[in-house]
């Protein structure tokens, strides 16, 4: 008769512990979101979510899209109506694709890659480019590991289906 009153009271503290780790995290996210932007550095592997700055130029010969994707968003700006998101979702969606497109960072000669955003797929004439040397501020992310469910990128294309190194 003790099984099920300490197996409870283990999950609720192990629940609480949980708990404050997420607080922990979330804290340390909105600490590192919300810092200013450093000069891209060399290694990146421990920026991730960090705001960093660099200056250079897009290369829109080698724009990729990923998707496709739904707009993540909890009103249609077009109505402005609640929507609701899901499987079996009866409202409409608006589906588009994350625009990738690769800058050529000025000094050192490398290539990053830049999310420009989302975009409705009728509306891929309509992204606007910026010509020339600019300077732009991002925040870093990694590669994606890319789920058993997610149809494989094909090489050659420029349609990607989730991110991921290009190597």
């Amino acid at each position: 008769m003790l099984v099920i009153p300490v197996s409870t009271l283990a999950l609720g503290i192990w629940q609480v512990f949980r708990w404050r780790w997420k607080l922990g995290l979330i804290a340390e996210m909105r600490r590192t979101t919300l810092a200013d932007p450093v000069p891209l550095p060399r290694k990146i592997e421990k920026l991730e979510y960090r705001k960093v700055q660099v200056k250079g130029e897009f290369d829109y010969s080698n724009q990729v899209l990923i998707g496709p994707r739904a707009l993540v968003s909890s009103e249609d700006r077009t109505s402005g109506r609640q929507m609701s998101r899901g499987v079996f979702s009866s409202g409409s969606t608006r589906n588009g694709y994350h625009i990738i497109t690769p800058f050529k960072v000025e000094g050192n000669g490398e290539t990053i890659l830049v999310n420009r955003g989302w975009v409705e797929s009728r509306n891929f004439s309509k992204y606007n480019h910026v010509q020339g040397s600019t300077e732009i501020v991002g925040i870093v992310r990694k590669t994606e590991q890319r789920s058993p469910f997610i149809t494989k990128s094909r090489p050659g294309e420029n349609l990607l289906h989730f991110r991921q190194d290009q190597r």
